[in-house]
């Protein structure tokens, strides 16, 4: 096998796909073909089967968006990787996929979705680990939280805002807060997992006509940038309820990096994150999780 390793170009994105397909049985989600598109800088790399009468056909691939973000006034390049696949028959080369990445020295990698043998490698390689715990937030819907929620309005959006965040199924929004003339702005991405009472109503749908109702709508959206964190606990409730009844937004997520020692009164549960991260840098910026993909190949009712 001459196995060959090159940049992934956009015109791979039908052989990625068909490989995504060969060894898992289903086809990337649409989430990941939109965001696949909209980058313009490395994609990641393949390895292709040189001795192959298809020759073209893709055997693995180690996927990368990759960013240039200033924060705090200060440039940097992230280089966020995911998706590593490969064909059974080719994971002894599976390695080669990754030293490409080793050899970047002008940006930040990070890797959000190791797992496993994954996550054993990125160690011994000496990507740094970070937890990051995300707390599921209590939601609390009442004629006050309703009536509080009428007064909140859109506003324009800020370009500022939105221009990092084009490629990804992501909520930019500046909202004025009624009669206080205070506004707040927040990014909340979708995350691949149902409330619990959508849940309820799913498995009962599945009793009754055999199949989920609500599978489009309702998911869990994580908050990964508030302008106001202060602004954003006063106005928890109508927020929530706001962007229930206009966005369809099933409940919140709120990662301990936007408020620290939130209080228990808030939270219905948490779970942790894993991110690891390689640089050359002498200090690290914050990470967020919009700058990264866990890209689900089939986003499955839950």
């Amino acid at each position: 096998m001459a196995v060959v390793l090159r940049e992934v170009k956009h015109s791979d994105f039908k052989n990625i796909q068909n490989l995504f397909f060969e060894v898992y049985g289903k086809n990337a989600s649409l989430g990941f073909e939109k965001a696949f598109f909209k980058h313009e800088q490395l994609l990641g790399f393949c390895l292709h089967d040189d001795d192959s009468i298809a020759s073209e056909i893709i055997v693995g691939y180690f996927g990368c968006f990759t960013y240039k973000r200033n924060i705090g006034g200060i440039d940097y390049q992230f280089y966020n990787t995911h998706t590593w696949i490969v064909q059974p028959d080719y994971r002894k080369h599976s390695l080669k996929l990754l030293l490409p990445f080793l050899r970047l020295n002008d940006g930040i990698i990070t890797n959000f979705s190791a797992n496993g043998k994954v996550a054993q490698i990125l160690e011994q390689l000496k990507f740094s680990k970070y937890s990051i715990v995300n707390n599921v937030l209590i939601q609390s819907f009442s004629w006050k939280s309703y009536h509080d929620q009428r007064k909140i309005n859109a506003q324009i959006l800020k370009q500022d805002i939105a221009i990092w965040h084009k490629a990804y199924e992501c909520l930019c929004l500046n909202l004025s807060l009624g009669h206080s003339k205070q506004s707040i702005e927040l990014i909340l991405k979708p995350v691949a997992r149902k409330p619990k009472w959508v849940q309820s109503i799913n498995q009962l749908s599945k009793l009754i006509i055999r199949k989920p109702i609500i599978t489009k709508s309702y998911f869990l959206y994580k908050i990964h940038f508030v302008s106001d964190a202060d602004l954003l606990m006063k106005y928890i409730n109508a927020l929530s309820h706001y962007l229930f009844l206009k966005k369809r937004v099933g409940g919140l997520i709120l990662p301990e990096s936007i408020i620290k020692n939130l209080s228990p009164n808030y939270i219905k549960n948490h779970y942790e994150d894993e991110v690891y991260v390689r640089t050359n840098l002498n200090h690290l910026p914050p990470i967020d999780y919009l700058y990264s993909e866990v890209f689900y190949l089939n986003i499955s009712d839950k």
